[in-house]
Order: structure tokens, then sequence, then C-alpha cells
């Protein structure tokens, strides 16, 4: 796909959609609640270090794939960028996971949504599979100098 005059795969436009998403979502409640009239409402960014470092690692990933496309991979690095990327992706859907668990109590309210934090979870769970996909095309480490 030729995306700003470049060409993109799917693996690639999955990792970067997928920390937009995220990153997006955060702004939005996570976490919504009635309690007697008025709502209560928890964005991404009012849950706490895990909830901010997953959208922060989702946002990395997708940066770092933007950065460094087009630039042709060096040999004398011990990974390649595909193994960082995976592995922030990665990091964030654990972190997701956990904040999908790990509900806030809300005192005196019967029901909490998550609406767009499930939404988060998925896209960052396409980013991750997607920077598995990028990674198993790229391999691990770089090519050797010819």
């Amino acid at each position: 796909m030729n995306v700003a005059g470049q060409d993109w795969r799917l693996d690639e436009l999955g990792v970067v959609g997928g920390g937009l998403v995220l990153a997006l979502t955060s702004f939005l409640p996570w976490y919504e609640a009635r309690v007697d009239l008025r709502a209560v409402e928890l964005r991404g960014w009012d849950l706490g270090f895990a909830a901010v470092v997953a959208v922060l690692l989702a946002a990395y990933a997708a940066g770092r794939v933007v950065v460094f496309k087009g630039r042709p991979q060096r040999p004398d690095v011990p990974v390649t960028p595909a193994a960082e990327t995976f592995t922030a992706s990665a990091a964030a859907l654990s972190l997701v996971a956990y904040r999908l668990l790990d509900r806030p109590e809300v005192p005196g309210s019967l029901a909490v949504r998550t609406n767009w934090l499930v939404l988060g979870a998925f896209a960052v769970l396409v980013q991750a599979v997607a920077a598995g996909n990028l990674l198993r095309r790229t391999g691990l480490r770089p090519a050797p100098p010819e």
C-alpha cells in the first residue's frame, strides 16, 4: 500500500494504527459508572502507572515504525528495530490486559462500563500481532554485511 509516497506493508500499518487508536482512546473514558445522578468517568490518563505506561509504549512502538520506515537496517546493531517494536507492543498489551482485569472500585455504583478500554485493548492486540509479523518478516538479527 502506498501511503505518503512510501510503500507500507500491512504489518507496519497495523503497528502504527494500533498505537494511534490506543493513544486516542486514552483521552476517552475507559471506565464509566453512575453514582446517584452523576457520572464518574476515568480516562486512561487517570488510571495510574500501568495505563499511562501502556499508552506510551504503544505510541512508542508506532513512532518507532514511522521513524525507521525507509531506513536501511544497520548490520552492526545486535537486533533489528522490529524486535524493540514487538517488545514495546507486547508490554503495552500486557499492561492493558492488566487494566482490563483490575477494574477500579466505584463506591455506590452497580456497573462499570469499559467500552473505550475494550476498543483500546483490541487496538493494542492488533498492534502486537502486527509487530510480531513485522519481526517474523525482518528477523531478529540484521543481515550480515556483504
